[in-house]
């Protein structure tokens, strides 16, 4: 038997641990010895009790004479050395550990033990730990007790030895168990099945302000804000009742009165029969959460000059009357207001002024729409109305105009006194214009264009003779046709670098049109046209094929950087929802054999949102294989952020748009900052893109931005210049 305590194993632990054990254990010893030692005059019948009693035991016995040497052992002490074979009687622990198929190393540390328990002259008790036939380790409890003729010298040993591996186990698990519910950051309420408060846990009183005094015995009931009506308790504990458990979010009271989000998660806990005994409740506090998810819903959908909807949520707004007036005779007007020559007052004037003006209009412009209308800035000096609930097209022409006879009196600009402004207006209705929002607003834009042009007083209402340039895009689709058939598409890489080493770790995969007679096509030409008529799956397709040969080439490439360089890739909604996205993705890596995790790939919070399940089960299916997944373009979208921190996501992009006035516009500067402790916090890594100047990256630096990617170091350049980029010393930082 090994005579020392298991890893980790302290006397303090040992004391501790199976107090029963061991008072059970020692009595069964004591009785043994009175037994052994008895003076009854009938010896052989004392033998055979003792023998019956020894063999009957499911503990280990093992009885020694003083020497050492094995005068008698019981089954259970046999198995357990493998020696229920061998003539054990008479050898000594080291002889038997040559016999002992497992238990050597075990036997040859007994003589030792029995050595200590002579030499203390006591009883004694350790746990220790043997081999089994199948190198499996149990964990024994062991008492040896020494014996002594009445001159002081060694008669004999008495060792016993009790299995308690299970008892131990279930101790630790019992140990592990208390240290999570204790320690927990979540709130844990645990019930009886009358829903009686039983025991909860520390961050349940930090969350709640109740102490456990407070709350035992009573209903979960006392939590309750009163922001949810009856229906959604009968549902929550239908649920319960029926499937055994509930999972959502749900508004509850702290003690001192103020409601709160949590995430909430129920279960029901049963006994042998099917009856339930217990529920646990798991909660998590989102109060913060809900307050960044705030801030940033505030920064994403609205102006923070004129605290007007954005473009972002003025267009949400239209997509949501176009679904409620589908199929009715009821019109809606998209009305495009652009401020004339209001460059000139910028220039003149300065941005200061020109924010005041613009501050001046869109406070007189509100005032003027009528119940329901939606005013929004959706430009520099750019403004639209969405006028709802009108039966006539007369009807929607005297709104319009009434929104610009606003521009009949003068705006106050403080110390340049009051100032004449005019406007250019244009407007699409709904359905005769377009059957989509962004279809309205683009009609809309054109008919102020128009208006502009003209010079003409009032609103232009759109007509079809606007749309020539749309046979442009006629040409251009043709154009993308031809270009997928003959090889004109070719891949850039733009670098991305590390913030602080400047060290080259990424690429960013971007597709080029290279026409044969227009020369190289700007992706901004003929990206959203290819959306919109389904070509840029295959542009996609191309784009993922090529990527997988050039790292693999790339892999096998002993110049500097390109071994362990990552790559990522753009993905298209209408990819993103193929059914054979996954299969192609994982064909074109495998066939070039590049490790999936060199493969990363950008997708933007607006494909996430058109189909949420969808795409978490698309997210979870790519991150299973091992690529990486990134948000793009964040910040320029809305996402639930409750419903982001569960998407299985490595990193996100911020949008160019925030990194381009970073250094002078306190708006994108707080949307950066904000966007950095969201990743922060959720354990993202965050790229800016659209780096230009150094002010942007040291601005950057300072926030604790990880990754940086623009001009500022490099444009997007062919395969054979990214070669010679990277195998340059590290980006100057």
């Amino acid at each position: 038997m090994i005579d020392s305590n298991p890893p980790g194993h302290s006397e303090k632990d040992e004391a501790g641990f199976g107090d029963t054990i061991k008072d059970r254990h020692a009595e069964d010893a004591q009785r043994l010895l009175q037994r052994c030692m008895t003076n009854n005059a009938d010896r052989t019948r004392a033998e055979e009790l003792l023998r019956l009693v020894i063999d009957a035991s499911p503990d280990s016995i093992c009885l020694k004479d003083g020497q050492g040497r094995w005068q008698k052992a019981n089954a259970a002490q046999l198995s357990l050395f493998g020696l229920q074979d061998i003539r054990y009687a008479g050898k000594g622990d080291r002889e038997l550990a040559e016999l002992s198929p497992w238990g050597g190393k075990a036997l040859e540390h007994g003589e030792e033990a029995d050595e200590q328990a002579w030499q203390k002259q006591e009883t004694s008790r350790t746990q220790q730990i043997i081999s089994g036939p199948e190198g499996e380790s149990r964990v024994f409890d062991v008492i040896r007790v020494p014996l002594y003729y009445q001159d002081g010298s060694r008669k004999g040993m008495v060792v016993l030895g009790r299995d308690i591996t299970q008892l131990r186990n279930i101790e630790k698990e019992k140990l592990f168990s208390s240290t999570i519910f204790q320690s927990a950051v979540e709130g844990i309420v645990i019930t009886d099945a009358e829903n009686r408060i039983q025991l909860v846990n520390p961050a349940f009183e930090r969350i709640t302000g109740y102490s456990e005094q407070e709350v035992l015995g009573k209903n979960p009931r006392i939590l309750k804000s009163d922001r949810h009506d009856r229906s959604f308790y009968e549902k929550m504990w239908k649920d319960i009742q029926g499937q055994g458990s509930w999972e959502g979010e749900i508004w509850n009271r702290r003690k001192n009165g103020e409601t709160y989000p949590e995430r909430l998660s129920i279960k029901a806990l049963y006994d042998e029969q099917g009856n339930i005994i217990n529920f646990i409740s798991i909660f998590t506090d989102l109060s913060e959460i809900k307050t960044k998810e705030e801030k940033l819903r505030i920064r994403f959908y609205y102006d923070p000059l004129t605290n007007l909807p954005n473009r972002q949520l003025f267009l949400d707004r239209l997509k949501q009357e176009i679904d409620k007036c589908k199929g009715t005779d009821i019109l809606i007007g998209t009305l495009f207001i652009d401020l004339d020559r209001f460059k000139n007052i910028n220039n003149s004037l300065g941005h200061f002024a020109g924010d005041r003006i613009l501050q001046n209009v869109a406070e007189t412009i509100d005032g003027a729409k009528r119940k329901g209308d939606t005013i929004a800035r959706i430009g520099g000096d750019e403004f639209c109305v969405l006028l709802r609930d009108t039966r006539t097209i007369e009807e929607l022409g005297l709104a319009a105009e009434s929104f610009l006879d606003v521009f009949d009196t003068t705006f106050d600009c403080e110390e340049f006194g009051e100032l004449y402004l005019a406007a250019s207006a244009g407007i699409s209705v709904y359905p005769n214009d377009g059957h989509d929002e962004e279809s309205l607003l683009k009609n809309a834009e054109l008919a102020m264009l128009r208006a502009k042009s003209s010079q003409e007083e009032g609103v232009r209402f759109f007509a079809p003779e606007m749309e020539k340039p749309v046979l442009q895009k006629v040409q251009m689709e043709r154009d993308i046709r031809k270009a997928l058939e003959t090889a004109q598409f070719t891949v850039f890489f733009q670098p991305i670098v590390h913030a602080s080493s400047g060290t080259v770790t990424h690429l960013e995969a971007l597709v080029r049109w290279q026409h044969p007679e227009r020369g190289m096509i700007s992706p901004g030409s003929f990206i959203p046209l290819a959306e919109e008529c389904c070509l840029i799956y295959a542009i996609d397709q191309y784009v993922i094929w090529q990527v997988n040969q050039l790292v693999s080439q790339w892999a096998r490439d002993s110049r500097k950087g390109t071994k362990d360089i990552k790559v990522k890739i753009n993905l298209s909604a209408l990819q993103f929802y193929r059914t054979d996205l996954v299969d192609f993705i994982f064909y074109a890596s495998k066939s070039a054999k590049v490790p999936y995790n060199r493969i990363n790939f950008e997708i933007t919070e607006n494909i996430l949102m058109s189909d949420s399940n969808a795409a978490m089960k698309r997210l979870q299916e790519l991150r299973k294989i091992g690529f990486g997944i990134d948000i793009d373009d964040f910040g320029t979208g809305y996402s639930s952020l409750s419903y982001l921190t569960r998407l299985p996501i490595q990193g996100l992009k911020i949008d160019q748009a925030f990194v381009a006035d970073l250094e002078h516009n306190s708006g994108n500067a707080a949307v950066t900052h904000a966007i950095l402790e969201l990743a922060k916090s959720l354990r993202l890594t965050v790229v800016a893109e659209g780096v230009e100047t150094e002010g942007q990256l040291r601005f950057l630096q300072r926030l604790g931005c990880d990754y940086l990617q623009g001009y500022y170091f490099s444009r997007p350049i062919p395969e054979d210049e990214i070669l010679k980029f990277l195998a340059r010393p590290e980006v100057r930082i």
